[in-house]
């Protein structure tokens, strides 16, 4: 299509310099030509500055969303790395003193849901808002990539602890 419409405005310009040409021998109609090739190179001239408009702007776009994506993985990053970090500080601070005090070393269900409340929390206050918000625009429920996060870092802990018996027996 783009190329019909351009061929068209090519035909047209051709067939406007030619018919200046040929007004060239006759006075009387060179003023009728000129205005008309005038008028033909305007059209040309404001069609190839839309043409470079569009093309400009989808070029912007392009990059645009290329500096979003790369934006949001660093922001993923961050929110990883933050993540990992107030798990380790709710582990220390609040889990093992709840385990410590239940008979079964267990944590309840309740116990789980308040501390996945209290990790929520701590997490987006160390986030900046302009990352929460990048994450919302972009879509990404946030609570829900916060907790698989989270429970991929206490997995993470879990399997790299080494038992305290075990360190006795190693030294």
């Amino acid at each position: 299509m783009k190329k019909r419409i351009a061929a068209v405005i090519m035909i047209l310009s051709i067939a406007a310099a030619l018919g200046g040409c040929a007004a060239m021998e006759d006075e009387t109609v060179n003023a009728i030509a000129m205005e008309a090739i005038s008028s033909v190179l305007s059209v040309v001239a404001q069609l190839a500055v839309a043409g470079l408009s569009v093309g400009l702007t989808w070029c912007v776009t392009r990059i645009a969303r290329t500096e979003k994506f790369k934006s949001i993985s660093e922001v993923l990053t961050q929110l990883s790395t933050t993540v990992e970090d107030t798990v380790g500080e709710l582990q220390q601070t609040v889990v093992d003193g709840l385990k410590a005090a239940a008979s079964d070393g267990k944590l309840t269900p309740e116990e789980v849901s308040a501390l996945n409340a209290k990790l929520l929390d701590l997490v987006k206050a160390k986030m900046a808002q302009p990352a929460i918000d990048l994450l919302s625009a972009a879509q990404i429920d946030i609570n829900a990539l916060i907790i698989g996060m989270a429970e991929s870092a206490i997995k993470k802990m879990k399997s790299s602890a080494v038992p305290v018996g075990e360190l006795i027996v190693s030294e």
